[in-house]
């Protein structure tokens, strides 16, 4: 039986190199790494509209020989391509902006906000940003706020870095945001607002500790005109606190999830489901997905990955989303050391991650996507939205970890975009591999890959486990080797950046020494 399954899935595998799979008729797959001109590029945020996505980011441009970071807003086609991109910079009052916190829809008079910091030339001092915009990416208005220890502490105590900003409940367009504020030394206080829509504060709360940093990323705003925060620091843990429409606190818990969260939503039964980072055994950290009761108690809890080193402590998984069957799908980043490595391809990967894990904590499927052309590549995910197709898009960046070995284009540091279909597939039918657990046969299929024909980056997915001397290597149709690289883990995306080569048709292989486990052929146009 096991045998004849096998076949199945082999013979399914190979008709999606031609084939679209019913599932996933008119779901989009790119992976786009764009500097749009700049001399590094990051993007923080996403949004899907009806003809495309807008993306919200920071670059770093030359202007009359000083450097400048405006904030970009990029549009891209809904099959990826580039429709245009705008720069914000030198407004009134404002010089650079520095998007925090990507980009979310608040209400009918702010629209699309995206919050940040930036220097007020009014004042003299460092101010909060929320710029609005419209679906075309144009303004609609900026606001500019300060931190509230400038008077007690003195301009020199002007950090402000805003973390989250949601809509409320309440019929007057207000919405809830949290910021760092800087106090003294080293330490940052948390401070929670509710404001108009013209930016008036109409409440504060702060939360103050000795610890560092008191940060909240994640809020839920709750039918009663409140918002549920999850405040958390590196000492005394996360704290769920309930403020109500007025400012007072309803209730304030110690969650069992010691580690500072970094998204959370509201499950259908009224729980929690966090994404959080774990103590490793080794100093490091270990990403988490949770469900919690409204009080934190955990109801169940599942840890992923390895131990990261401990300058890894704000990655892991950092976005969640509510997928359209009522699971969740955890965003973020992957640490993964290698155990064969060489000075080609590095001693490490940072790659981008989704898993998707039922409302019960199952995990339903994990992905990881790594590009290969450059040792020591690190991968940020910023951003993540559930798409309209039953897809995901996530967004972040892209950096070059060896000056000496660039990427093939473009600067060392360039925004990154993909999505990818309802399976977290960047390759069609990459889901096809998730139920095949048995050891490698000798006619096994071990990658897939696509596009076919390929030209600019070609996606390979490596469906199971082999041996970590087992590599990939590319060649042209006279033998030259052109690329050379080790396979990844189980369930990882590889994207080769081919953009350079000619048209014609190359011959990808898996080689574990003189074995060759599996070989294709490849078209580049």
């Amino acid at each position: 039986m096991k045998s004849y399954t096998k076949h199945i899935i082999k013979a399914a595998l190979l008709s999606c190199f031609f084939f679209i799979s019913f599932c996933s008729i008119g779901q989009e797959r790119f992976n786009i790494r764009d500097s749009i001109g700049s001399l590094a590029n990051v993007f923080i945020g996403v949004q899907e509209f009806e003809d495309h996505y807008s993306v919200y980011g920071n670059g770093i441009f030359l202007e009359d020989s000083f450097l400048i970071e405006p904030m970009n807003s990029v549009k891209y086609s809904l099959s990826g391509e580039l429709i245009s991109a705008q720069s914000f910079s030198k407004e009134v009052g404002i010089w650079n902006l520095r998007n925090q916190a990507g980009n979310s829809y608040i209400n009918e008079p702010l629209q699309y906000c995206s919050i940040g910091q930036t220097y007020d030339e009014n004042t003299g001092t460092g101010a909060g940003f929320i710029a609005s915009f419209d679906e075309n990416g144009d303004t609609i208005q900026t606001i500019l706020y300060h931190s509230p220890y400038i008077e007690e502490y003195g301009a020199e105590f002007d950090f402000i870095a805003p973390l989250e900003i949601v809509a409320s409940t309440n019929d007057d367009n207000s919405f809830f945001i949290s910021t760092n504020i800087f106090k003294s030394g080293t330490q940052t206080d948390c401070w929670i607002q509710r404001m108009s829509p013209d930016g008036e504060s109409l409440w504060s709360y702060f939360y103050a500790t000795e610890a560092n940093p008191d940060g909240c990323y994640s809020m839920i705003p709750l039918e009663n005109g409140g918002v549920l925060a999850a405040i958390s620091d590196n000492i005394l843990g996360t704290k769920l606190v309930e403020i109500d429409s007025l400012g007072q606190v309803l209730s304030f818990y110690d969650s069992e999830v010691l580690r500072r969260f970094r998204d959370m939503k509201k499950s259908s039964d009224g729980n929690l489901v966090a994404v959080s980072i774990f103590p490793g055994e080794e100093e490091g950290w270990r990403p988490r997905i949770s469900k919690l009761s409204p009080q934190g108690a955990i109801i169940w809890s599942e840890l992923f990955g390895s131990d990261s080193p401990a300058f890894f402590i704000d990655q892991a998984f950092t976005k969640l989303v509510r997928s359209a069957d009522g699971n969740y799908v955890a965003g973020g980043v992957h640490y993964e050391y290698l155990d064969s490595f060489t000075e080609e391809n590095g001693s490490f990967n940072e790659n981008g991650w989704l898993v998707k894990i039922s409302d019960d904590g199952e995990v339903i499927w994990d992905r990881k996507y790594s590009f290969v052309n450059s040792p020591n590549d690190t991968h940020t995910l910023n951003d993540l939205k559930a798409t309209c197709d039953g897809g995901y898009i996530f967004c972040g960046e892209a950096t070059d970890g060896d000056t000496g070995t660039p990427f093939s284009e473009g600067p060392p540091q360039q925004g990154w975009l993909v999505k990818v279909d309802e399976y977290g597939c960047l390759v069609e039918g990459c889901q096809l591999f998730d139920s095949i657990q048995e050891p490698i046969s000798p006619d096994e299929i071990i990658f897939t890959f696509s596009p076919n024909p390929a030209s600019n980056f070609l996606n390979i997915y490596q469906g199971q486990q082999v041996s970590a001397l087992a590599v990939y290597e590319l060649h042209d149709y006279q033998g030259k080797l052109l690329e050379s690289f080790p396979a990844s883990e189980c369930f990882t995306t590889m994207m080769v950046d081919v953009s350079a080569y000619s048209s014609g048709n190359y011959i990808l292989s898996l080689r574990e020494g003189d074995k060759l486990l599996q070989s294709e052929k490849v078209i580049i146009q």
